[in-house]
């Protein structure tokens, strides 16, 4: 359910030009440049009340009724690099808060002190990133059922 989630995290920092990839399942990274390794570190998925019914939101011309869950999650944003540049990764994360995908409000964002990291053998400045997110779910034509969760920010005009 939180793949969708993890894909809107990596393309909104790409997007901000910080090289960035998926914590889990584990990938060889480049160690010539510093890098965001991305996951979940936690996450609780609330109701939204009178059995996750979120609205009404207009899909391809016509309107369907949303179900869906409020999640709160807490991203850990691992930034490893070759130098002690972790810092300026973490200014670069910052500065892109404003461009967040729609359906993530940021909560909070922090960051320890850097650390030599001797089994990656680079700096490592662990980062947590708190935020709210919508997760609708999406219906199959054919049957009606639930097929997927998705981010959304708005239902209605009114934020989620």
């Amino acid at each position: 359910m939180f793949d969708n989630v993890i894909s809107a995290v990596l393309s909104w920092l790409s997007s901000a030009n910080i090289n960035a990839v998926e914590k889990f399942p584990e990938t060889k990274i480049d160690r010539e440049s510093a890098v965001v390794a991305v996951s979940i570190k936690s996450g609780v998925l609330t109701s939204s009340g009178a059995g996750n019914y979120l609205g009404i939101y207009e899909y391809g011309g016509s309107l369907k009724e949303v179900y869906g869950s409020r999640a709160e999650l807490c991203f850990a944003l691992d930034i490893y690099s070759p130098d002690s540049g972790t810092t300026e990764v973490f200014d670069e994360i910052a500065g892109a808060v404003p461009s967040l995908p729609d359906g993530l409000k940021l909560r909070s964002l922090a960051c320890a002190s850097p650390e030599f990291d001797s089994q990656s053998g680079m700096f490592c400045l662990k980062c947590e990133m708190k935020c709210t997110a919508i997760l609708v779910r999406t219906e199959t034509e054919e049957q009606g059922e639930f097929s997927d969760f998705v981010l959304r920010g708005e239902i209605n005009g009114h934020e989620c």
